[in-house]
């Protein structure tokens, strides 16, 4: 995608947030694509604890700190930030953008960035996007023989079987003697899986629990590494491997029933963009996309919208 022309006065952005991590990575992956396309000031602010904003459309005042200048745009995910969206749009003319499918109508928002798993909408504000949006940024410094393994764990939407998890890695390993592999695990993963996964210490392997890791951990091992393997539950490390332009494999598991997150990771083996394992080709690697930039292509979008020069 192209970049934009610097405006000489930098937009004005309102970053709602609510205390889910999903969400902020989504917000945030949108406003740092801006950040690189356009001049803008952007302002996190937290509406966890803020009133319900219903009042604020009646009296028109939201309230705010005082030091923030007016907003030109303001964005936010999860189903907290929309009637705050909506209010902060009313009371200062701001663009409002929301992201995922909304619990209010979708004409209450001037853009809608929705992930095609969750519908297909026609309305002249919604753009689809494949996945949710996140902050990973692509890298030029993946080492080919280095290996990374996320693993997710029991969902709604799939099966999840430890056994069949450590099986498939065992296979994974022993076939490609020439990678390291480096495990890390989620708030999700089951405490049966951690002896398991011990039984496949080597020198080769490297285990690296989710309480261990920092903020920052899983984008520095994905500018790195050269394959990304992740179990097909945890759709959302699924888009950001392929963010990071890493080559990226599924690791097997049971859908429960024909669902919205299975029809996007079906689409993705389609398209070409993932594969899964396969016990029967264990050496087989997946393949390197570099056509995945989701959050730049919304940022082109917004910019050519409202504020290209």
């Amino acid at each position: 995608m192209g970049t934009s022309q610097k405006r000489q006065q930098p937009i004005v952005i309102w970053r709602l947030v609510d205390n889910k991590a999903g969400h902020q990575n989504q917000s945030l992956g949108l406003t740092n694509a801006l950040a690189m396309k356009i001049a803008c000031d952007t302002y996190t602010i937290d509406i966890t604890d803020h009133p319900l904003p219903w009042r604020s459309l009646f009296y028109k005042y939201w309230p705010h700190p005082k030091a923030l200048p007016r907003p030109n745009l303001v964005i936010g995910a999860g189903r907290k930030t929309h009637s705050h969206l909506l209010a902060v749009k009313y009371c200062f003319a701001a663009k409002a953008i929301v992201l995922m499918r909304p619990s209010l109508p979708l004409c209450c928002f001037d853009m809608a960035l929705i992930p095609q798993h969750d519908g297909c909408f026609k309305q002249n504000n919604v753009v689809m996007t494949q996945g949710a949006l996140n902050p990973i940024r692509p890298s030029n410094q993946h080492q080919p023989q280095y290996s990374l393994i996320l693993l997710g764990g029991p969902s709604k939407h799939f099966q999840w079987n430890s056994k069949s998890i450590v099986a498939q890695l065992k296979t994974l390993i022993v076939a490609n003697p020439d990678h390291y592999y480096h495990i890390t695990t989620s708030r999700r993963t089951p405490t049966e899986l951690t002896p398991l996964l011990h039984s496949l210490s080597a020198n080769r392997v490297e285990i690296t629990p989710f309480e261990a890791t920092t903020p920052e951990w899983l984008q520095q091992q994905l500018a790195n590494a050269g394959q990304c393997w992740v179990t097909e539950d945890s759709v959302s490390m699924i888009y950001e491997a392929l963010t990071a332009q890493t080559a990226v494999g599924l690791l097997n598991l049971k859908i429960i029933k024909s669902n919205r997150l299975s029809r996007g990771i079906t689409t993705l083996i389609e398209q070409g963009l993932v594969r899964r394992f396969n016990h029967h080709q264990p050496t087989q690697q997946p393949k390197v996309t570099k056509q995945f930039t989701e959050a730049d292509r919304c940022a082109d979008i917004v910019v050519k919208k409202w504020f290209e020069s």
